[in-house]
């Protein structure tokens, strides 16, 4: 497991090569659609903005 972080997003990759997973949190749909745009492959996107969500960490 691996973990990178930018200001405002976070990326987890857990495995190597083609078995592996990607991640992906951004504290705003921006965050998380520059990511999608830095990092090349297939994006199953899950994304809700909740009123009641607590601030991210970072």
């Amino acid at each position: 497991m691996r973990w990178f972080s930018a200001p405002g997003q976070l990326l987890r990759q857990d495995g190597l090569g083609v078995h592996s997973w990607l991640h992906v949190r951004g504290r705003t749909r921006a965050d998380l659609e520059a990511i999608c745009e830095t990092v090349p492959g297939r994006w199953a996107l899950g994304y809700t903005e909740s009123l009641d969500a607590e601030p991210l960490p970072f």
